[in-house]
């Protein structure tokens, strides 16, 4: 759809906190993945040059 129903401020604001929050919560799983990925591709490297 693309209309837009007109909203009164407090589900404007709910739905928009709602989408910070998830939003948030992508951003903190993808740079935990991220850390984890390059955590673990780290600690292979200095394996590598230990040998």
């Amino acid at each position: 759809m693309m209309t837009f129903p007109v909203r009164t401020g407090q589900e404007t604001s709910h739905s928009a906190r709602r989408f910070i929050m998830l939003g948030l919560a992508g951003a903190a799983l993808g740079l935990g993945f991220a850390l984890l990925i390059s955590d673990r591709n780290i600690k292979y490297n200095i394996e590598e040059l230990a040998a």
